[in-house]
């Protein structure tokens, strides 16, 4: 089984699936209208139109400029958003990120967490990563909430505290973290400050895997795998895996090959 320290990429993965799909032609010319006037929120919502379009569509390519004004325009997720845009070493990321987490913006101060916990663009610091998971967490990011539970747990940047880490766990997961909900089924499993509970740990699991975290799906399938609080069963864990594979876990994906 694993406990993942959250990766950028899924983070990113996490903000794109929180953008609205479809596109009004109407709502578009109401936005830019808005915009025009310096509504700050009408640019940041027109950024996002533009962003739930496909890759194909040249128009795509307007999101940032919208994105750019919300952020002058004090919108700390049009500066995350902007930043999120931009490779790792754009000298612009970094700024954007400490600027979006300034405006209060919670997926702003977990990207910027993120990146100081896995050295993207800055140098390593846990002690950064945890001060802004604290403050990612504070404005009810379950991705904050998670990476400082992380944090505890691996005493990363702060004192090792296991009770501490259950509790930021337990408020990821109330928050539709499957990453929190994973950390749970994690420490039942594992026996790490609870009494070991393979049937709650299954629960934690599966529930982290109905929110789409690929790792809650692999960890799901182990337990059929190994027989853990369940009978060994490989077709039940088949599609554990396959979602997890889906969901873009290569553990996952090698777990579904060997099976076949």
């Amino acid at each position: 089984m694993r406990l993942t320290e959250t990766k950028y990429f899924l983070s990113l993965l996490l903000w794109i699936s929180s953008i609205s799909v479809g596109f009004s032609a109407d709502l578009a010319d109401l936005y830019r209208y808005k915009c025009e006037s310096n509504d700050a929120q009408a640019c940041f919502k027109l950024g996002k139109l533009y962003d739930a379009m496909s890759q194909s569509n040249p128009e795509k390519q307007l999101a940032p400029t919208y994105y750019e004004k919300a952020c002058i325009l004090g919108v700390g997720d049009g500066c995350n958003n902007l930043a999120v845009g931009l490779s790792d070493e754009h000298p612009q990321t970094l700024h954007l990120l400490q600027k979006a987490c300034t405006l209060q913006s919670a997926r702003g101060c977990s990207n910027l967490a993120i990146r100081y916990a896995w050295g993207h663009g800055v140098t390593k610091d846990p002690r950064q990563a945890y001060r802004y998971y604290h403050q990612a967490c504070t404005l009810k990011d379950p991705t904050g909430c998670y990476g400082l539970g992380f944090a505890y747990l691996k005493g990363l940047g702060i004192d090792q505290n296991v009770s501490e880490a259950k509790r930021y766990f337990t408020m990821a997961c109330t928050m539709g973290g499957g990453d929190g909900c994973s950390g749970m089924g994690y420490l039942y499993e594992m026996a790490i400050g609870v009494p070991r509970d393979y049937a709650r740990a299954m629960q934690y699991y599966r529930q982290s895997c109905t929110m789409k975290y690929s790792v809650g799906c692999t960890n799901a399938g182990d337990l059929y795998r190994d027989a853990k609080g369940v009978k060994k069963d490989l077709s039940a864990a088949k599609p554990y895996y396959l979602k997890g594979c889906r969901l873009g876990d290569e553990e996952a994906c090698l777990r579904l090959k060997k099976l076949y």
